[in-house]
């Protein structure tokens, strides 16, 4: 590094959901690496804040981001560390308001999770203009391309750094039991409903791992959920301990940025099928295409499952993972990141 650094890791919350998980996985890396990291929680905690391995957590307890008073002490925050990593637009819109207003002089770097960029490539206001990030990290190539296409970003400002997970690796043995689980939180372009849908009449066993995002869909996927026998399990924070108990996994969301659920199931050789979006999918797909489908034909679906199913060695899958999405690699790369910030 170029010289003594001390970093801040910013999001709203530490809820159950991806970007969450990403804060608590980075800030354990870094220090891990002997990189002094802390975190601000904009909003409130939540139950993944105790996995973080012994990092100071700022809790800001904004109720009104309109309050100057909250923006001040969100500066004297910000202004103690050398590199302030921002996790979520309207996250780093504040605090990119917050330096703007008070002459912040610490490095400023934005990590873009949004997960719907392959369905909408609008510019929100929170990136325009003045607010226009100069250090962006893409967490897959679309969000990286679109940032340089869209926002004008200087390419030498972009990076991409693909999520990873810190799980020990496993070795999953089938269930053989029939039961099939999705893991993703539930809003509508997760496309849940056609996971119920796709095993209604069959022998499968459906089980939905996930918190509410969007009340209306919420209620609606319970209602189907009702009517078809399918499980759904809320407040989960250690999903890979349930996994022995299923033969696959299925992933239908209809756009994603990774998404970091299909590390964990590489991570652990637990077969999956996945709608072909996101960056695990330009990763790997051409070399391991029994794991992903480019269409949402029911029957195809379910044969593809019964073929995945009769495969009895997913080693591929931790082999892949290893490969390209390890943790090693993941924090070299973002400590490459922070470097050329810096200098």
């Amino acid at each position: 590094m170029c010289a003594a650094m001390k970093v801040l890791q910013v999001i709203d919350t530490l809820h159950i959901g991806g970007a969450e998980q990403v804060v608590i996985t980075l800030t354990n890396l870094l220090r891990q690496k002997a990189v002094p990291t802390d975190v601000l929680l904009l909003v409130d905690s939540g139950p993944l804040e105790k996995k973080l391995n012994g990092a100071h957590v700022h809790h800001l307890n904004r109720t009104n981001k309109y309050s100057f008073a909250k923006l001040k002490e969100t500066h004297n925050i910000c202004r103690q560390y050398n590199i302030v990593h921002v996790h979520m637009r309207h996250c780093y819109a504040y605090i990119r308001l917050a330096q703007l207003v008070f002459n912040g002089k610490y490095k400023l770097i934005f990590q873009d999770h949004y997960g719907d960029i392959n369905i909408n490539q609008q510019i929100p206001f929170g990136l325009k203009g003045i607010f226009k990030p100069i250090n962006y990290i893409g967490v897959s190539p679309a969000l990286v391309q679109w940032a340089k296409e869209k926002l004008n970003i200087a390419e030498a400002k972009c990076y991409l750094l693909h999520n990873t997970v810190m799980n020990t690796i496993g070795d999953h043995q089938a269930a053989d039991n029939g039961k099939v689980m999705v893991v993703s939180n539930i809003r509508s372009t997760k496309n849940i409903e056609f996971a119920i849908d796709l095993f209604a009449g069959t022998a499968y066993q459906l089980t939905i791992y996930g918190n509410k995002e969007n009340e209306q869909y919420y209620r609606e996927v319970k209602a189907s959920c009702k009517l078809r026998d399918v499980r759904i399990v809320e407040g989960q924070t250690n999903i890979t301990s349930v996994y022995e108990g299923y033969d696959i996994a299925i992933h239908c969301s209809r756009s994603e940025t990774g998404p970091l659920v299909l590390l964990e199931y590489m991570s652990q050789g637990l077969p999956f099928l996945a709608y072909k979006t996101g960056a695990v999918a330009d990763v790997i797909a051409n070399e391991l295409p029994l794991y992903f489908i480019n269409n949402f034909n029911k029957q195809e679906w379910l044969t593809r499952i019964k073929e995945i199913s009769s495969v009895k060695d997913h080693s591929a899958l931790v082999l892949a993972f290893q490969k390209y999405f390890s943790p090693e690699s993941y924090i070299n790369t973002c400590l490459q990141v922070y470097q050329n910030v810096s200098c």
